[in-house]
This record gives structure tokens, sequence and C-alpha cells, in this order.
């Protein structure tokens, strides 16, 4: 139901005037991966070429897939920013979850499925015909940019291969059973020789038997 709202809401808001602002993603390719129970998100630039003063406001990402939910960061108070016109944006550059750095965060279910799932991330921004901080009337609200991402579902992390516990057990057991059927030929072939015997010993009393 929410998905649904905001889809409606989107088709009201107008897309950036050709020139006055455009979006690059970070990674470029806008392609990002994560593991079941990871996070993945995009850092951003954007840069004003309108004569006007852009504040990002918020973002959302559609995606027709039930492997995760996404988080938006540029609601966040620690986000906000002025972008004077000619100037592009110092935060969120970079994706980083630890501190809510980037355009927002894609938090893969732990049950999720190796999968590549193909998405669209908007970014809406107002602009001010001045410091917003000084003259708190927009010109004009709710523009839109919009990229084309992925994000690549990764397999879970193998599980370490248990350790062979019952490896050198095992070994000790073939080397005592070797012993003692080493001994029983030595006692019936040799008894004069005893027990005492090495390979070369071994060797030569069973070929001597024969």
């Amino acid at each position: 139901m929410k998905t649904l709202i905001v889809i409606t809401a989107i088709a009201f808001f107008q897309p950036a005037v050709a020139g006055a602002a455009t979006l690059a993603l970070n990674p470029a390719s806008g392609i990002v991966e994560g593991s079941p129970g990871q996070a993945a998100g995009w850092g951003y630039v954007l840069t004003n070429n309108s004569p006007f003063f852009d504040v990002l406001t918020f973002s959302f990402l559609l995606v027709q897939d039930g492997s995760g939910a996404y988080q938006d960061y540029l609601s966040l108070p620690q986000s906000f920013e002025v972008i004077p016109p000619g100037s592009i944006n110092k935060l969120g550059q970079v994706f980083d979850a630890s501190t809510g750095s980037g355009s927002g965060e894609f938090d893969i279910f732990p049950s999720a499925t190796p999968a590549f799932l193909d998405a669209t991330l908007f970014l809406f921004y107002d602009e001010y015909g001045a410091d917003p901080e000084i003259q708190s009337f927009p010109h004009s609200v709710g523009n839109l940019l919009q990229e084309d991402v992925t994000i690549q579902i990764l397999p879970s992390a193998a599980t370490e291969a248990p350790e062979p516990i019952f490896f050198i057990p095992s070994a000790l057991l073939l080397l005592g059973m070797t012993w003692i059927v080493n001994r029983r030929v030595c006692t019936r072939s040799a008894p004069d020789l005893g027990c005492d015997i090495r390979t070369e010993a071994f060797r030569h009393v069973v070929l001597h038997d024969r």
C-alpha cells in the first residue's frame, strides 16, 4: 500500500527541467551487491546547473521484488544540504550505511536468494530563489531525478567445513592395527627375531619364510 501511494505521488512530481540539475550515481554503473542480511546502496552527485539553490528532500527505490526493503537517507537531518548554483553536493557522494551517507540503503532480507533486481532510484529536490536558510519559501518543489539501478544479491556465505575430528584417531588406529599384524607375522615366521622389527627386517622375514 505504501509503495502504491508513493508511485501515485511520483506521477504528480515534475521531472527536472533539462539542464537544471543532473544526477550521477556512485558506482556509475548503478550496480550494487550484497549478501542476505546485508545493506547495499548508492552514493550520488547532484550538479546544480540552475540559478536556484537546490535542496534534496528524499529518495525512493521502485523495485518489483520482495527480497528487501529500502530506507531513505535524504530526509534525515544529517543529510540536509544547500547546493548553490553551479555547485555539487558535498554530502552523500559515497554510500556508507554506518553513517547514513548516500541516497539510502536497500536491506536484503536474510531469506533472499541469489538474483539480479532491476529497479529505479528517484531523488526529489526543491529549488529556492535564495539560500533557504534566509528565504524559506521555495521557488519550486517536487523536482524529480531518476536513474535505473541493479541490486545483485550474492549467495550466502558458505559455512566452513568442520574440522575432521576423527581423522587423527582413525590414523592412529590404522597404524596400531598394522603394528599388530606385523607383530603376529614376525612371531609366527621368525620367533627368534621377537617383535622388535623394522620395515626392512619385516620384509626379510616374510621373504625368507616364503
